[in-house]
């Protein structure tokens, strides 16, 4: 875990007591209310770690390579990226829902349709860009449709990324090469089904690598969770327009095909049989 979690290390918030309170080696909060605050925000996080879809984060085994920064996630997730005048409220909107679907691994692939909607949907249907596999959440971003454009997007991150990196540098006056190298070394710029790094950053549990190489060039940390946040904000966007609209235009051509309509995903669910 990263530094943000519960327990803190800024001696202001205790020093309006005649006590420190300290578990670990590390400076506990000693205002109570503060305390019992941050008690069921760590309960909060221990139960949505719990959840089986974020079993991913167990299996990043290495912190020298990827570790999560659960404060840079939920400032990702919450911030509001600048828009140009072609995006309309409603494209805000289904950016924001989208960004969430990607980071509770929410999308509505065809396998949780089958769960949702069993009679619109067949067991046997698969992928309908590829036509090959079955359509989950992690098909999303292996299917050999989308292989080439995911890699696209990753680079097109990464080049973003080391760019602000480099104008960071170059405003500090400090050799900016050695966080560069940092950055593009990390595993998770090459997407894979045994690779959670990059699977992580995808759904937007991002590493404090990230934050690190900024903070090292001065660059205060508010600022760089801003600089990262709308990095990956644009990563999102690209995602919604080359690979999730293609692959809902190729579901909407079989549903049209087969007479699947709006109105009908709509209807109300069939009831189950009795006896």
């Amino acid at each position: 875990m990263s530094d943000d979690a519960v327990l803190i290390s800024r001696l202001d918030l205790a020093a309006v007591h005649d006590y420190i309170l300290i578990y670990d080696d590390v400076v506990c909060e000693s205002n109570p209310r503060h305390l019992f605050k941050q008690y069921h925000q760590m309960s909060y996080m221990k139960d949505l770690l719990a959840l089986s879809r974020f079993h991913f984060v167990s299996l990043l085994t290495d912190p020298s390579r990827y570790m999560v920064d659960w404060a840079l996630t939920w400032h990702t997730l919450m911030f509001q990226p600048k828009f140009d005048n072609s995006f309309t409220k409603e494209n805000v909107s289904k950016h924001h829902t989208l960004k969430f679907q990607l980071f509770l691994e929410d999308l509505p692939t065809l396998e949780s349709l089958k769960r949702t909607r069993p009679d619109l949907y067949v067991e046997i249907l698969t992928c309908r860009s590829c036509e090959d596999h079955l359509e989950d959440f992690m098909h999303l971003f292996l299917c050999k449709k989308r292989h080439v454009r995911l890699h696209q997007l990753l680079t097109s991150y990464l080049h973003h990324l080391t760019q602000k990196i480099k104008e960071a540098g170059d405003n500090a006056n400090c050799d900016y090469a050695p966080l560069v190298d940092r950055i593009t070394s990390l595993p998770c710029w090459s997407f894979s089904s045994s690779n959670w790094s990059s699977y992580s950053l995808v759904c937007g549990c991002l590493p404090t690598a990230f934050l690190e190489v900024f903070e090292t060039l001065g660059i205060p940390r508010f600022a760089a969770m801003n600089v990262v946040a709308a990095i990956h904000n644009n990563f999102v966007n690209k995602f919604c327009k080359r690979i999730w609209t293609l692959r809902s235009y190729d579901k909407g051509l079989w549903e049209h095909a087969i007479n699947i309509t709006s109105t009908l995903k709509h209807s109300p669910k069939p009831k189950e049989p009795i006896g």
